[in-house]
């Protein structure tokens, strides 16, 4: 018996923690529905309460960060004032919101310690916005799952089968949402919910250009939707519990998406409780350009009403 424990113990380790809460975004609570403890879906359909431009200081303080002339956008924009720690995060996350497209590629690993074992997954994500969106969520090391998911027109179709022939459902937005816990382009930062409860600090940080924020987030707050998605992508027993969260996020001089550096330390279970250590980064491409979405030619064939 105690053979067949240790050679399963870091598989069920690499299932607990496998898979990024990354680069599945979901849209911000009201500060009433964040003081749930156990997340739900309805949370998908609340309203941000993250701090709108107005309610911050529209003139840049010590906090503020100033590009180089070069990058500081010109002309027609010659009006831009660099944002600052109290209105950064609504700045941006309009920005990113107003965009038509682009292309964010993440990787980095998820390192687990469950009794005496220590495994790692790799976080592979392609996540593409256009017309017809595009999610591909992959984690491998002992264990491999993938999640796929096409968006359009309140529509998903979606798959979690792990071969080279993977069979999709498709369903209503609501129904995915129910599932799954987050739309992955509405609008928050890599996940984490972005109301005034749910970030507990944000900071300056140096930037070879444009500005550079630190986020560090509530692990109750801001965590209520990726914690759904969380549980049914790795098959977890129960929610993971976070403890701490941080997201450094890179933007351009326009504030556009550059680049995101994301840690995280969690615990979750699956027949046995194992501490996470995430780290990953998310680069940003093809903003605003024409992107081709894989398999879309297929997927609309099969799904002639999608």
């Amino acid at each position: 018996m105690k053979k067949s424990l240790l050679l399963t113990l870091p598989l069920l380790a690499l299932a607990s923690c496998g898979g990024s809460s990354s680069s599945l975004q979901p849209v911000i609570l009201s500060s009433s529905e964040q003081t749930s403890s156990a997340p739900t879906s309805q949370s998908q359909s609340q309203s941000s309460a993250a701090p709108s431009s107005s309610e911050a200081s529209s003139a840049p303080d010590s906090s503020s960060q100033t590009p180089s002339s070069s990058e500081t956008p010109s002309s027609s924009s010659s009006a831009f004032v660099p944002p600052t720690k109290e209105d950064f995060v609504p700045r941006y996350l309009e920005k990113v919101g107003s965009l038509t497209s682009y292309k964010a590629i993440t990787k980095g690993t998820t390192k687990a310690k469950v009794l005496l074992f220590d495994t790692t997954q790799s976080i592979d994500v392609t996540q593409i916005k256009s017309d017809y969106s595009y999610l591909k969520n992959e984690s491998r090391g002992a264990l491999t799952t993938i999640h796929t998911a096409y968006f359009h027109n309140q529509q998903s179709v979606y798959s979690n089968d792990t071969n080279d022939t993977p069979k999709f459902a498709l369903s209503s937005m609501t129904d995915y949402i129910a599932s799954y816990g987050v739309y992955p382009f509405d609008p928050a930062i890599e996940g984490y919910l972005c109301s005034k409860e749910a970030i507990t600090s944000i900071e300056p940080i140096t930037a070879n250009s444009g500005y550079a924020f630190k986020l560090a987030f509530d692990p109750e707050k801001a965590t209520t939707n990726v914690r759904i998605q969380m549980k049914a992508f790795g098959g977890l027993d129960d929610y993971p519990t976070f403890e701490n969260i941080s997201v450094s996020v890179f933007t351009k001089a326009d504030l556009s998406p550059d680049h995101l550096e994301v840690v995280a330390n969690y615990k979750a279970k699956k027949a046995f409780e194992s501490d996470c250590h995430q780290e990953y980064r998310v680069d940003f491409s093809d903003i605003n350009q024409t992107i081709e979405i894989p398999n879309l030619a297929a997927i609309k064939t099969e799904f002639p009403n999608f």
